[in-house]
């Protein structure tokens, strides 16, 4: 009689372990077919090689699985674009980044220094980011002359931060 009470207080302490999640499975994301056509005729031809290197994680990260999707599909549309993963965790520099959560967006190619988007782009984000996948392969930006001689002028190393506001 006692091997069945410790049995059945087994069975009642586990059994609501095996129950199925009353959480609904997320369905994959799926961008728009106006996105992956931008990101086609903007960095299908691209020729120079670019490694974009996504940082996902942390304590309240929103869009993370969106900005997975968003450079899963540039390293399809261009075979010059490559894709590494990082977890928050793993950043010994994220607190220097100014950021305690992904996504973080790296682009790296021809261009000195590393362009970095922090978020998700989207709706009118998208066409700058793309922009600046070409920046980073080395493609020179189309900024009015004024602005180019205002950056050849300077002679010390900057960090510029682009602020957008949502439409």
């Amino acid at each position: 009689m006692r091997f069945e009470i410790i049995l059945a207080a087994l069975v009642a302490l586990t059994l609501p372990s095996c129950q199925p999640s009353k959480e609904a499975a997320k369905p994959p994301v799926r961008l728009g077919a106006d996105v992956e056509q931008l990101a086609t005729e903007m960095l299908g031809s691209l020729e120079t090689p670019v490694t974009i290197q996504i940082t996902r994680g942390g304590e309240g990260e929103t869009q993370g699985e969106e900005a997975q999707a968003l450079v899963d599909l540039l390293a399809r549309v261009s075979p010059n674009i490559s894709v590494t993963r990082l977890d928050v965790a793993r950043r010994t520099d994220m607190e220097s980044l100014g950021v305690p959560r992904g996504p973080v967006i790296e682009m790296m190619g021809k261009a000195p220094g590393i362009l970095r988007y922090y978020g998700y782009p989207e709706r009118k984000e998208t066409r700058p980011f793309f922009e600046g996948i070409l920046s980073a392969s080395g493609r020179p930006a189309a900024l009015p002359p004024a602005v180019t001689t205002f950056f050849s002028e300077l002679n010390e190393r900057v960090w510029i931060r682009i602020f957008t506001t949502p439409d």
